[in-house]
């Protein structure tokens, strides 16, 4: 897909370049920040002053919606773009516990959300979500960072990145029911998964060498594919795929605080991204096609690259710096 979508204008007959939008989920009380062409003239929006701190940042695929968790209640929130700015519509009521992470379905009507060791499954209707059901049985530990839910490219599978074994768990999104797990498992504490967008591997960044753990998915069995030949050079808490999974990005504890690998039929290779360190640690990824961005602890709290399969470029610096860490970062063009 390209990086600059179209979109017609309502009664005009010409074309309209869409935006690129970015939200990060700060780790302080100003719990959300936007900005609007971060790649361009990046401008900042808004921020939004919650109770607690953010902990994760989603756009619906259409970028009319987006979720936002925090750390204290009301835990969740639904806000609405209009234009270039965000409008609480929803409060959730029902997560008791910090959101931190959260998967919007590709037609943007239903929408993971989680805390704890609970997940929350609601569908859109109009500004409204209205909660649908959890699992009937709870994960086994709890969710850690905001890549921690994937929802797979067809809706039919949520994996979830959890802090106890299995360290991943897998349900079928229609009636809950909870996959075997993978007869190898991840090494230690999951922190974020994401399936590629061919719905055929899963990745599943974690505490332990590997620290990153790759999955074929066929027949409702994940199995363990062949470790990178370079492996991250810390725990890894959070991945995301980019270039319709040409490429995975993972964010970590040890410099660079983050990794790149380009992906082909089922190997991941190793690109460079020691010339280009974060601030600090990493804790939110999202690539969009050729873009990155990375949120982490210090510096300017989220960092710009953009991948072209072969090299790294840095991008601009924000034009506001969050507060405090960048735990979720969310972009897309509409």
């Amino acid at each position: 897909m390209s990086q600059v979508l179209l979109r017609r204008a309502a009664g005009a007959g010409f074309p309209v370049a869409s935006t690129l939008r970015l939200l990060v989920a700060n780790g302080s009380t100003v719990d959300l920040y936007s900005y609007k062409d971060p790649f361009g003239t990046m401008t900042f929006v808004e921020s939004f002053d919650g109770s607690g701190s953010g902990r994760c940042a989603v756009w619906s695929p259409n970028g009319q919606y987006a979720l936002n968790g925090r750390t204290a209640s009301p835990y969740a929130s639904l806000f609405k773009r209009d234009g270039d700015a965000l409008v609480n519509v929803q409060d959730l009521t029902e997560p008791t516990d910090a959101v931190v992470s959260a998967a919007w379905s590709e037609d943007g009507n239903t929408v993971y959300v989680g805390a704890g060791t609970v997940i929350y499954k609601y569908s859109r209707s109009g500004d409204t979500l209205t909660f649908v059901s959890s699992p009937g049985s709870a994960l086994a530990g709890e969710l850690q960072g905001s890549t921690g839910l994937s929802l797979s490219p067809d809706g039919a599978y949520l994996a979830c990145a959890h802090d106890l074994s299995p360290f991943v768990t897998v349900y079928r999104t229609s009636d809950w029911a909870k996959l075997s797990s993978p007869a190898s498992l991840p090494v230690g504490r999951g922190n974020g998964c994401a399936w590629h967008p061919s719905g055929e591997y899963l990745a599943v960044a974690h505490n332990t060498s590997p620290r990153i753990t790759m999955y074929s998915f066929a027949s409702e069995t994940l199995t363990k594919l062949s470790n990178p030949a370079t492996l991250p050079p810390g725990h890894c808490n959070g991945a995301a795929w980019g270039a319709a999974g040409g490429y995975l990005v993972l964010v970590g504890s040890t410099s660079p605080y983050w990794t790149l690998y380009t992906f082909s039929a089922g190997t991941l290779t190793n690109v460079s991204t020691a010339p280009f360190p974060l601030g600090g640690t990493g804790y939110g990824v999202a690539p969009l096609d050729a873009k990155i961005v990375c949120g982490h602890t210090s510096g300017n709290r989220f960092m710009l690259f953009t991948f072209d399969g072969v090299t790294i470029a840095a991008g601009p610096d924000p034009s506001l710096v969050p507060s405090f860490s960048g735990n979720g970062v969310t972009m897309v063009s509409s």
